[in-house]
């Protein structure tokens, strides 16, 4: 696993590019991602899962994980609409592992000047996330990107 950095470059970008819708609509979510995803809701939601760390040892309400798959579909549409070396075919949730990539999500909401609050939403899903993917969960095709 890659290190996080210690510090997030900034971003620029043009007013456009600030109100620009940047999320991947549920319509438009590759199957692999789909799958990634429900496997997460399906270990997140389980009464007994053994391999949750004690952070998240209590199954969530599928109404919480609702939250967490629009938040997930954020940064897979970042990943895909804004970032020009990811393509929609190559997103898993396996790019939470990637800290270059996630770090350049949060410096793009902070050019975006969103609320505190929201980019916590993004680093508390992040770090369920891989949680996850530390238990052992998803595969992906997002480790072929540099």
């Amino acid at each position: 696993m890659q290190a996080f950095p210690v510090t997030i470059a900034t971003t620029y970008l043009s007013e456009e590019e600030k109100t620009r819708a940047y999320g991947l609509s549920a319509d438009r979510v590759p199957l692999e991602l789909k799958r990634g995803i429900a496997e997460f809701v399906r270990w997140s939601t389980a009464d007994v899962q053994l391999d949750r760390s004690e952070r998240y040892a209590a199954s969530v309400q599928l109404t919480t994980t609702d939250n967490q798959q629009t938040t997930i579909l954020g940064y897979m549409g970042y990943l895909a609409n804004i970032r020009t070396d990811v393509s929609a075919d190559q997103l898993s949730l396996k790019a939470y592992e990637r800290p270059n990539l996630f770090a350049g999500f949060i410096s793009f909401l902070q050019a975006r000047e969103v609320g505190r609050g929201y980019i916590l939403k993004h680093l508390s899903v992040a770090r369920k996330v891989n949680n996850y993917l530390l238990s052992g969960g998803c595969g992906g095709m997002i480790d072929k990107i540099s």
